[in-house]
């Protein structure tokens, strides 16, 4: 709760900017997904082999999220049915909480990323387990909170996405902060976003 209540209050904080670069960059739905309640979030995020990497910036912190569809990450999308699929997206989940391999700052900027939360949903809901319910697409949601000594030292962020997901194919990263808006494409050739 507290996590998520965080979250809402860094996005309070920058909300205006991040409206401008959601108007921006927003792409269109693609076929046979429709756009509703999360609608945004979820018809991005499943395109099959694209994931999402949103940086909020504020100050000397960093909110980022990621989210990958189910596919790419454990091979499927559904709950989990069996011991094997239950086990899969436990060690995807560890593998989200590397966050050693998942982020590389330079020193000189001196950040640490603290990892927050990480959950596989199915149509917006948290699903460990079969029960029954949760028709739709899978995906893994992560959230860390990285607080840097020194920001303005931060000119890239090696993403070590793809060596932990050898399935994904790119990630699209969109970075937002008081005077930056920018977004990327990454791939396992090219993990680096430039500031």
């Amino acid at each position: 709760m507290f996590k998520t209540l965080f979250f809402v209050g860094v996005m309070v904080l920058v909300f205006p900017a991040v409206v401008l670069a959601q108007s921006a960059y927003q792409e269109p739905a693609h076929e046979g997904h429709e756009r509703h309640g999360h609608a945004q979030r979820t018809a991005e995020a499943h395109q099959h082999g694209t994931g999402y990497l949103n940086i909020v910036i504020d100050k000397d912190k960093m909110l980022i999220e990621i989210i990958a569809p189910g596919a790419d990450i454990v091979g499927f999308e559904h709950a989990p049915h069996s011991d094997p699929d239950r086990q899969a997206v436990q060690h995807a989940k560890k593998q989200f909480r590397n966050t050693a391999v998942m982020f590389q700052f330079p020193a000189a900027a001196g950040c640490q990323a603290n990892f927050s939360d990480v959950d596989f949903e199915i149509g917006g809901q948290k699903h460990d387990h079969d029960d029954g319910i949760g028709a739709g697409h899978g995906e893994f949601h992560a959230v860390y909170e990285v607080h840097c000594k020194k920001i303005t030292a931060l000119e890239a962020i090696k993403v070590g996405y793809f060596k932990l997901f050898p399935a994904a194919k790119q990630l699209v990263a969109r970075i937002v902060g008081a005077l930056l808006q920018t977004r990327s494409v990454l791939t396992e050739k090219a993990p680096v976003i430039r500031f």
